[in-house]
């Protein structure tokens, strides 16, 4: 008796038929899918369909290898390209500033260099004012301070951008629950 959903699952091979002892005979042999699936003891019956399989299994295997090589490959070289190399420094209490290490040349009209550094801030922590050395764009990547420029105050949230001239006095605060982060690019005359 077969099971009905493999009922018109049939595929036709010619198989070796072992019709007694020693003496092989070439027979038409109709076999199930279940059967030729699930029968690895046989593979002489499987014919050239045993060939086809195998070379779909080795292309499989062949395309899932690659893939992942390809992927790992992509993942160190995001790796390699991440900036590592900085210089902490502690100014003032609950403030860290992350200089990275690496100037690159500007082509902005009065800049020869750029450079970037980040002013990390817990909550609570508040900078001093001194004048800028030089100019610079503060981008906030992460929380939210407050900024007083020049006597000027505003509230620089997540993505906020604002710049500073050389000579510049602002003082940060971080008067919320959460830690912001300030990213500052350089503009070095």
């Amino acid at each position: 008796m077969m099971i009905p959903h493999l009922r018109l699952c049939f595929l036709r091979v010619v198989g070796v038929h072992m019709a007694t002892p020693g003496l092989v005979s070439v027979t038409p042999v109709i076999r199930t899918a279940w059967t030729l699936l699930h029968e690895r003891s046989n593979l002489a019956a499987l014919g050239p369909y045993r060939e086809e399989r195998s070379m779909q299994k080795v292309n499989r295997r062949s395309a899932v290898a690659l893939g992942l090589a390809a992927a790992a490959t992509a993942m160190v070289k995001l790796a390699a390209a991440q900036t590592t190399d900085y210089k902490d420094a502690t100014p003032w209490p609950g403030v860290v500033v992350r200089a990275y290490s690496g100037e690159t040349p500007s082509i902005i009209p009065g800049f020869k260099t750029v450079s970037m550094r980040d002013i990390i801030m817990q909550p609570g922590s508040k900078t001093m004012g001194p004048p800028m050395e030089n100019a610079m764009v503060c981008h906030i990547t992460e929380g939210e301070l407050q900024i007083d420029q020049e006597g000027k105050p505003f509230t620089a949230k997540k993505n906020f951008v604002w710049t500073c001239n050389k000579n510049t006095k602002e003082t940060s605060s971080n008067v919320s629950n959460a830690v912001a982060i300030m990213r500052i690019t350089d503009l070095m005359a």
